[in-house]
């Protein structure tokens, strides 16, 4: 498995608990990485597990609940509120608040990743109820190049960007965002979870050597496009959908 970063080599780690006939297991991703074994022992449930949670989490539904009160995250109804009166929004944002902002998304991302989409990863369904997967590394407080606190990388789409200067993060809409405050608020969550995340949690590139690998990667992993097909055609019994957003729809999956 390769990533698409160097610097997250010897930085980013991972613990893996009842899984398949794997007890507990850490596995530790560098710039490229090797698993290798003997036949059943577990070699694939690893791998599908991470590249999955790797893939997914962009597009995890809720980005709301990943963002815990308790690490101190931006109101973000009154940063919707400023957007669509003055385009610009800014407030005080520490290097350590990003750390344990980036933290407890994480945690939050792993515990509904192993209790909601580990059954979806492997198509089997009730299987997985005990299984956990979970960043050990320091590699989030860190730029292992630097040792300073890292930094996150600056997010624009859509007409709207997010950027850090190290002390200060500012989100500024360069038109006048045409959608419900809701919405916008909706929006704005999966922004600022892509921002705090983006630069930590690799894109990863999966090449197979077992006999039928590249097809049930194929098939089993890319379940994400299933997803958005559901919820595209719930739409189509909606008597409001002109007005509706992917990101609310998203959202409010469940």
């Amino acid at each position: 498995m390769a990533t698409d970063d160097a610097r997250h080599r010897e930085s980013l780690a991972f613990r893996f608990k009842n899984l398949g006939p794997i007890k507990t297991a850490d596995l530790e991703l560098g710039a490229l990485t090797i698993i290798a074994g003997r036949n059943n022992t577990g070699k694939t449930y690893l791998t599908y597990t991470l590249y999955g949670f790797l893939k997914m989490w962009r597009g995890w539904p809720g980005a709301h609940r990943l963002l815990d009160r308790s690490a101190a995250f931006p109101d973000l109804r009154a940063i919707a509120e400023k957007l669509l009166n003055e385009r610009q929004a800014g407030f005080p944002l520490s290097r350590e608040a990003i750390a344990d902002q980036r933290s407890a998304v994480i945690r939050r991302l792993s515990d509904d990743f192993s209790h909601q989409a580990m059954s979806g990863v492997f198509s089997i369904p009730n299987e997985f109820d005990d299984t956990a997967i979970e960043m050990i590394s320091n590699g989030l407080d860190t730029d292992p190049e630097t040792g300073s606190a890292a930094m996150p990388i600056e997010v624009e789409e859509n007409g709207i960007s997010i950027e850090y200067d190290g002390s200060h993060l500012t989100i500024t809409a360069h038109t006048r965002p045409k959608m419900e405050i809701e919405l916008l608020e909706s929006y704005l969550a999966h922004e600022y979870v892509e921002f705090l995340l983006a630069g930590v949690l690799p894109d990863p590139f999966i090449l197979s050597a077992e006999r039928f690998g590249i097809s049930l990667f194929y098939r089993e992993l890319d379940f994400t496009k299933s997803q958005i097909v559901d919820l595209l055609q719930k739409m189509a019994d909606d008597k409001n959908r002109e007005r509706a957003s992917p990101y609310m729809i998203i959202d409010r999956a469940t």
